[in-house]
C-alpha cells in the first residue's frame, strides 16, 4: 500500500512540472539562439507563437505552437500515468481540468 506522503507526490509533481514547463517561453529561446532576435521587439511585441511566424516565418511559429502544445499535454500525461498509480480517477479528473487552468494563467 501507498503512503500518504507517496500519494500527495504524485499528484502535485505534475502540478511542478507544468508550472515550470510553462515558464519556459519557446518564442524567446528560438529567437535568441537562431536568429538573435527577441521576437517581443517586432511585430505585435508578444512571445507567442503567431507572432513568432511574423517575425521568424511560418515554419518557426508553427514549430513555436507545437512546442507549446506539448509543454501543455507533458504534466497532463505524467499526471494521468501517476493517478493510474494511485487509483483515485475522481481526483484525477478534478486535478486535470485544474491544472489545465492553473497552468495557462500564470508564467514565471
Amino acid at each position: 500500500m501507498m503512503t500518504t506522503i507517496l500519494r500527495i507526490t504524485y499528484l502535485l509533481l505534475p502540478i511542478l512540472i507544468g508550472y515550470f514547463l510553462g515558464s519556459v517561453n519557446n518564442a524567446i529561446i528560438i529567437g535568441k539562439v537562431f536568429f538573435k532576435k527577441d521576437p517581443r521587439d517586432y511585430g505585435s511585441k508578444n512571445s507567442g507563437g503567431t507572432n513568432a511566424g511574423r517575425v521568424f516565418g511560418y515554419k518557426i511559429g508553427l514549430l513555436v505552437i507545437i512546442l507549446d502544445m506539448i509543454k501543455t499535454f507533458a504534466p497532463m500525461i505524467f499526471l494521468h500515468s501517476s493517478l493510474a498509480i494511485v487509483h483515485l480517477e475522481m481526483l484525477y479528473q478534478m486535478s486535470r481540468t485544474l491544472q489545465f487552468l492553473i497552468l495557462h494563467s500564470i508564467k514565471l
